[in-house]
């Protein structure tokens, strides 16, 4: 068999005349259509003139006060735009103790803030400064923040102490779930150099976990805020609501596992009813004083609090997923990555389908529904059969409204029930040798 040999190997490099030839004659009609981003191109050179900036009439409306903190006030409001189109929209007006220096920090940590891309943290829109007035120099700074159409987890628990129950332990856990994915981010965000920020929260608290009631959606809120300098306030004010305050935060030392101490206070709080040290105090040297007497005493796990029922979910497992974020030794702590891990597979999903974000949106409204008195009849509460359905599904429960009036004082196991009776200062702590805080 003759092998073939191939002639003019030079042809691979060598250019074609006929095809430069029918580059030359293509129609400019058809250059046209095939070039990329042509009107583009014409917006800013034609239309912008050469400029980036878009000329805005974009204004702000104040509509009326939803809210009032440490740090400032929270207005519901409208960002206005042309052809009457409103976008609802939270401003916080920050409070004019603070200085320029505060605004500063304020402005980096918005700077950081759109470098987080997880959907469970409130999306900071603008940062704005108004002059008080026109004698004076004096500006106050308005923070416009996308608004979450609900409520925070502070006021779902007041709603269910008003009606005398006690949080779902499965939305619960998704709750927490939530919360720690965005903060999973947050701990581990870089710049775009690469390097690591160690992004703290600081004060995290249910008023500042948010429900969208419509869509179930869980997010935290007042990261920029949270993160500000508070150097120019008095050196002994609580920065802070102090039963949420980690033992490292006593020192002033912020660390990212100070925010998982909050997220264990928050679980042990909707779980339980109780905050797990009762701590007071208008200085920061009055809580410090009450958290370290009350630290000498064995903290009650949630399971030791509450009396276990037949339940789909394991109330001991979230118990001592809680337990280990409340550990006084922050290096022993779980990072925000391990705690949302833990969550997912050892409680939440642990044999399949679990909550959802429409679960959560489901157990809102159902809450809501729900009468505050005690003596009603829980066949007189009517739910949608979509809302049904969904329950059951989600939280493997067959009677929902059932299931969820069971979760009232009679959940308490009887021993935990004596130390209300008698009064204890904090009855969430173990005697020691027969020795009760506070007597």
């Amino acid at each position: 068999m003759k092998t073939r040999r191939v002639r003019n190997l030079s042809v691979k490099t060598k250019k074609s005349p006929t095809i430069q030839a029918r580059k030359a004659i293509i129609p400019s009609s058809v250059k046209s259509k095939s070039t990329k981003f042509d009107f583009g191109n014409r917006v800013l050179s034609e239309i912008l003139g050469g400029e980036k900036q878009v000329p805005s009439v974009s204004k702000y409306e104040f509509v009326k006060e939803i809210g009032e903190g440490a740090q400032g006030a929270v207005f519901l409001g409208h960002q206005l735009s042309e052809f009457g189109i409103k976008k609802r929209i939270a401003i916080k007006v920050i409070k004019d103790e603070y200085g320029e220096k505060e605004i500063k920090k304020i402005v980096r940590e918005a700077k950081l803030l759109e470098l987080l891309t997880q959907g469970s943290i409130v999306e900071m829109l603008a940062l704005e400064s108004l002059p008080v007035s026109r004698k004076s120099n004096k500006k106050v700074y308005l923070l416009i923040e996308e608004l979450i159409d609900g409520q925070s987890l502070e006021k779902l628990m007041m709603l269910h102490k008003r009606k005398n129950l006690l949080m779902n332990p499965a939305l619960i856990g998704f709750t927490l779930y939530r919360a720690a994915l965005a903060l999973d981010e947050a701990h581990n965000l870089k710049n775009r150099k690469g390097e690591k920020l160690n992004l703290v929260h600081r004060s995290l608290s249910p008023s500042n976990i948010l429900y969208n009631d419509n869509g179930g959606i869980v997010k935290l809120s007042d990261f920029g805020m949270a993160t500000m300098d508070d150097s120019s306030l008095s050196a002994d004010k609580l920065k802070g609501k102090p039963q949420y305050m980690a033992p490292e935060q006593f020192q002033a030392k912020n660390k990212p596992c100070s925010d998982i101490w909050a997220l264990g206070v928050i679980g042990y709080e909707a779980l339980t009813g109780f905050v797990p040290y009762q701590i007071k105090g208008k200085t920061l040297s009055e809580a410090t004083s009450m958290f370290v007497e009350q630290s000498h005493y064995t903290l009650r796990s949630p399971a030791e609090i509450l009396a276990t029922s037949k339940s789909h979910y394991q109330l001991n497992k979230l118990s001592e997923i809680i337990m280990n974020c409340l550990n006084i030794n922050g290096h022993k702590r779980p990072s925000a990555d391990d705690l949302q891990h833990s969550l997912a597979s050892e409680f939440l999903y642990s044999s399949g389908l679990g909550p959802t974000n429409k679960t959560m949106a489901a157990y809102l409204n159902l809450v809501k529904e729900m009468p505050v008195q005690d003596d009603f009849v829980v066949s007189d509460i009517k739910m949608s059969e979509s809302v049904t359905n969904t329950l059951n599904r989600t939280l493997h429960i067959k009677k929902p409204i059932s299931a969820i009036c069971a979760r009232v004082s009679k959940s308490f196991k009887n021993e935990f029930l004596i130390s209300i009776k008698a009064k204890h200062k904090n009855p969430c702590l173990k005697p020691d040798n027969g020795r009760v805080y506070g007597a």
